[in-house]
């Protein structure tokens, strides 16, 4: 299994992550628009459902894992059946087929079956900045953990809220293209773009703050933590 700073170097590098013999690899901006990029986002939104999700997309009280949905959803429609097949060939660099005699998808030489479908997703979701529904989490083990998980939900709640009035992908390589050649950010990937734009966020956050001390705010009401610490 790979270690924490391993995952976060091969993420902030670009470089492929293999799990159970299938590989992650990084899809660039630029393939993505050649993919479509709603449908995309699409296809990620169905292997990424949680149980709460699937749920009440099924309207079902039943039990059905986000393996189970996705070989319904694919198997019912053949629409959604080209659009993740077309999403895992993409992301594997692999030609993957669903197979409804084996009720998996061939990778290559490989399946991606029930058995390690939630690891090889949970992987695509890290380099696509995609999280499962924490309604799933349970209750936070004690008043620091329910804080902190208080924070990321309202933060996850403002990015979703500015996604719908209109932030995309275009407007998160426009802005940062202020600070990179456009050509440069075309060859990333959505985690590595994200990374830039949060770095850019926390300097400039520094920044106003420093700028505000000198011009007599108070200090207990600024964020001087340095831009470059975790």
């Amino acid at each position: 299994m790979i270690s924490e700073q391993d995952l976060k170097l091969k993420l902030i590098l670009g470089l492929p992550i293999e799990t159970h013999k299938i590989k992650i690899h990084s899809v660039k901006v630029k393939d993505i628009a050649e993919f479509g990029y709603l449908r995309y986002n699409q296809a990620l939104k169905i292997i990424s459902a949680d149980s709460f999700e699937i749920k009440k997309i099924l309207d079902s009280k039943e039990n059905i894992s986000p393996f189970e949905f996705v070989v319904i959803s694919v198997m019912s429609d053949v629409q959604i059946r080209i659009l993740i097949e077309g999403l895992f060939s993409l992301i594997f660099r692999e030609k993957t087929e669903f197979s409804e005699k084996k009720l998996c998808f061939i990778v290559g030489e490989h399946e991606l079956n029930k058995d390690n479908f939630d690891e090889v997703v949970n992987m695509i979701c890290k380099r696509n900045g995609a999280t499962k529904n924490e309604k799933d989490l349970g209750k936070p083990s004690n008043e620091k953990a329910r804080k902190i998980l208080e924070r990321r939900n309202l933060a996850r709640s403002k990015l979703k809220k500015s996604g719908e009035n209109g932030f995309d992908l275009a407007d998160l390589i426009s802005f940062l293209s202020v600070y990179f050649d456009i050509s440069t950010l075309l060859d990333l990937d959505i985690y590595q773009l994200t990374d830039r734009f949060m770095r850019i966020i926390k300097k400039e956050n520094y920044n106003i703050s420093v700028n505000s001390l000198i011009h007599g705010a108070n200090k207990s009401d600024l964020d001087l933590k340095h831009w470059s610490e975790k």
